[in-house]
């Protein structure tokens, strides 16, 4: 497979087990002065960043394959991109949950059927626990048709009661089929939500999914659904419509979860004069920026090009998940325009090896110290 540049995170930022590392600026200043102690300043060119790095010691096939990656750079002909691990994600989220306090767990109870006794799950006729090859573990739940037979206008269902619902937040609800049979069909599963009060008073229903086929392998249906205002539970259902051709519907795996779309990436909303100040949206309500976190901006065309900035104010994005204009250093460069997609996990600085710092690290037994290397910022 051939090799592009420049080198994304995972290729070969996320495999540096870095001991320190120094990140600093390199100003492209002239500056001039007077007798009286006066001194004036001319920047030549944007400021650019630069990182002296030094892994830890590690296995020597590890650091050796870490070498033959910077080598394949040839020298500061080509470019990869780095990260700061000080700055991995936003200071306010500093192991990537940009949802505090949020719990996305799987909210159901035996959600793979694994007990001894179906409940929480109501039981009813047709519905019942199976024992064999499930899609996780021994065991799995089975909605049969009985005696009415495939076709003959049978419908089996079951659900259970959750509580901890939150009124306009998003749920993914998904389960895992299987015929059970060398057989396949187009139709016959359906899951929906049934979302109630603080009384215990239905508000509405929510069909995540209408009648979805499935076939003699496992494979899996989800959909996502709001909970509207007042709701604080819901009953999630697995039904086996009338719909399908098929006797049996076995069903493994359920699950029903809070659920974001957000993964650390947001776009421009707009820029201040000279790019001193940008403004960002796309991001959840309440989201922090603080002093010092770090962003990247993919902007241009024909090359892509890249911007490594540094937040020099703390914000909060607004309840549209927009945030005010906010100092960033050094300015966003001329291009950056808006829509363009801002990084804010693990935002990276395009980075090239600087001439004759590589040091592939010592050797010594199973393992090699002292690798090091220093980058200088590529735009």
């Amino acid at each position: 497979m051939a090799i592009t540049y420049p080198y994304p995170v995972s290729f070969l930022a996320d495999r540096l087990n870095i001991e320190s590392v120094m990140w600093d600026i390199k100003r492209n200043d002239e500056l001039s002065g007077s007798g009286d102690g006066r001194v004036w300043q001319a920047e030549l060119a944007p400021p650019l960043w630069t990182a002296d790095v030094k892994l830890n010691i590690g296995r020597n096939a590890s650091l050796k394959q870490i070498a033959a990656l910077i080598r394949k750079l040839q020298g500061a002909q080509e470019q990869f991109f780095l990260f700061d691990p000080l700055s991995k994600f936003p200071q306010a989220y500093p192991d990537g949950n940009f949802f505090p306090g949020e719990s996305f767990a799987n909210m159901l109870g035996n959600p793979g059927f694994e007990s001894a006794t179906l409940p929480p799950w109501f039981t009813g006729a047709g519905i019942s626990t199976g024992t064999g090859t499930g899609h996780g573990g021994s065991k799995y739940l089975v909605m049969d048709k009985g005696a009415a037979g495939a076709g003959a206008g049978t419908q089996r269902e079951t659900l259970q009661v959750v509580d901890g619902i939150q009124a306009g937040k998003r749920y993914q609800y998904s389960a895992w089929l299987n015929s059970g049979v060398a057989a396949s069909s187009t139709a016959g599963a359906y899951l929906s939500l049934q979302w109630r009060d603080a009384a215990n008073s239905v508000i509405s229903t929510s069909q995540v999914i209408v009648n979805a086929g499935y076939g003699p392998v496992w494979s899996q249906i989800s959909g996502v659904a709001t909970a509207p205002a007042l709701a604080t539970r819901v009953l999630p259902y697995i039904v086996f419509g009338i719909s399908s051709t098929l006797q049996t519907l076995i069903v493994d795996d359920v699950s029903l979860t809070r659920y974001e779309t957000f993964t650390g990436s947001a776009q421009v909303n707009s820029i201040g004069a000279g790019g001193r100040t940008v403004s960002l949206k796309g991001l959840p309500a309440g989201y922090k920026l603080t002093l010092a976190d770090k962003l990247q901006i993919a902007y241009a065309t024909s090359p892509v090009r890249n911007a490594f900035l540094e937040i020099d104010e703390n914000i909060v994005a607004d309840s549209s998940g927009i945030t005010s204009q906010f100092e960033v250093f050094p300015n966003a460069p001329t291009g950056v325009a808006i829509n363009d997609v801002v990084t804010l996990a693990k935002p990276a600085c395009k980075v090239f090896i600087a001439p004759g710092s590589h040091n592939p690290g010592l050797a010594a037994g199973l393992m090699t110290s002292g690798a090091s290397f220093k980058v200088i910022e590529k735009r």
